[in-house]
């Protein structure tokens, strides 16, 4: 029914947990706000507002930087239109074959 989009190998989860473990300011500032509602009586919506910014943020990073590392980036293929290797490679021709006409 659901396709899965990325390899069983790519290591999304993992690198989320990571970049969770290394950004620990927003889950201090929670359990910070945590501690204020309990002993203070703040309302307990500011924890889970800055609770759930550390997992968005985090999440949001991970995901980019694993769409980014993978070379998923959409490209402009117009006609006409030559990526770079293939402007490389066009000159590099033509440039042999004025050497060729020169010998």
């Amino acid at each position: 029914m659901f396709k899965r989009r990325a390899p069983a190998d790519s290591g999304f989860l993992l690198s989320f947990l990571i970049n969770l473990a290394l950004r620990p300011e927003w889950l201090a500032l929670a359990l910070i706000l945590f501690i204020l509602h309990k002993v203070f009586g703040w309302p307990a919506y500011f924890a889970l507002l800055a609770l759930a910014a550390w997992v968005l943020v985090s999440f949001g990073i991970t995901l980019v930087l694993s769409l980014v590392c993978r070379g998923d980036s959409p490209t402009l293929n117009t006609p006409g239109s030559q990526t770079t290797s293939e402007r490389l490679r066009k000159r590099q021709l033509e440039a042999e074959r004025q050497e060729e006409e020169e010998r």
